[in-house]
């Protein structure tokens, strides 16, 4: 991956922001439920702050509780919590550990112990070419498959049900998304035309 170099003068010094990764071993603990960044953070790489504050309020819509506040109504909150979080966690992961840097962090990320959940992940799409995700998790199919994929990650296997479908017309509509695709690429701007277009370019 190469550098990307902007034309004119940086208009302010970098501004260095250290977080912690983590979150909360219960985000509803007694009367409280954490919610949004206030349960955890894991990394702006994929930004899912607002994600998270929609998802805290949606489970405690779903489980709100009575004035008796029953301890499984809040196991299961944070059993959610904790299978939300660590799905996205393992996404993040694989952002990391596939790629071929040679820099020091990228070396060190390669390296890195990975989750048994997301071994699992990768070995049955190795396997059978398979994602096989919960309900809880934020990022879905198409979101996997196209870092596995961009990782370099190739399956083995197909799932049988595409048997289901003659192969000619499987083709015939790769090939018509491909097309689309191609046409709709070249109508679009290129990305400098973008964001001049936009006033994102300033000009020394």
């Amino acid at each position: 991956m190469g550098a990307t170099i902007l034309e004119g003068r940086a208009l302010a010094e970098p501004r260095l922001i250290r977080f912690e990764t983590g979150r909360r071993r219960q985000a509803w603990n007694k009367n409280v439920i954490a919610i949004g960044l206030s349960s955890g953070f894991l990394e702006p790489l994929e930004s899912t702050s607002i994600h998270s504050i929609q998802s805290g309020i949606a489970k405690l819509l779903s489980l709100f509780p009575n004035r008796e506040c029953d301890e499984h109504t809040v196991e299961q909150y944070n059993r959610l919590s904790a299978d939300e979080f660590a799905g996205i966690r393992d996404f993040l992961t694989l952002h990391y550990h596939s790629q071929q840097r040679t820099e020091p962090l990228w070396e060190y990320c390669r390296a890195m112990e990975l989750p048994p959940s997301l071994v699992r992940k990768e070995a049955l799409f190795h396997r059978t070419g398979r994602i096989v995700l919960s309900a809880e998790e934020l990022f879905r199919d198409a979101s996997w498959f196209a870092v596995l994929s961009g990782q370099g990650h190739q399956a083995r296997d197909y799932n049988p049900l595409l048997d289901s479908i003659p192969r000619d017309e499987n083709l015939d509509h790769l090939r018509r998304v491909k097309d689309d695709v191609r046409q709709i690429a070249a109508r679009m701007p290129d990305h400098l035309a973008a964001l001049t277009a936009h006033g994102c370019v300033v000009k020394s």
